[in-house]
């Protein structure tokens, strides 16, 4: 069964649960001239186990900072952290790789201003990065 599209080089499945099997065929095509042409092989064939979600257990702001800690996220190698100051929906930036701990500090920000966080727990297998889907958490600098 099709589960999306894309007309880039990667896909995100964004229906993948933390703990589950999956397996993913990779069909390229290309219509010409009205035609439709597909590959006879999958290019990819991966069976992975997406990490678990990050479970957030304490935000704190105090001094113009921001203190976010987190649960282990079972599979996870490493965490990728994202700031926004645009809204829930705004465009955020990649702040921190976060390796060997469960925190995060964001300092200098500007008091009373509320930013945006997405905390991402990555596995990389197989040469295959796999994140879990993620919240966004407000915060509000005091």
């Amino acid at each position: 069964t099709a589960i999306g599209t894309t007309t880039g080089t990667s896909y995100t499945d964004t229906s993948a649960t933390s703990d589950k099997a999956y397996y993913y065929k990779v069909i390229g095509q290309k219509t010409v001239s009205g035609t439709t042409y597909k590959s006879v092989n999958s290019a990819v064939a991966s069976r992975a186990k997406i990490p678990g979600r990050v479970s957030i257990s304490s935000a704190k702001s105090a001094s113009r900072k921001i203190t976010i800690r987190w649960k282990t996220a079972s599979k996870a190698d490493y965490y990728t952290v994202y700031r926004s100051t645009t809204g829930k929906s705004g465009s955020y930036k990649l702040v921190k790789t976060v390796k060997s701990r469960t925190t995060y500090t964001s300092a200098k920000l500007t008091k009373g201003k509320t930013y945006y966080f997405r905390i991402f727990s990555v596995r990389n297998t197989g040469g295959i990065r796999y994140q879990a889907k993620v919240r966004t958490y407000t915060i509000r600098v005091k």
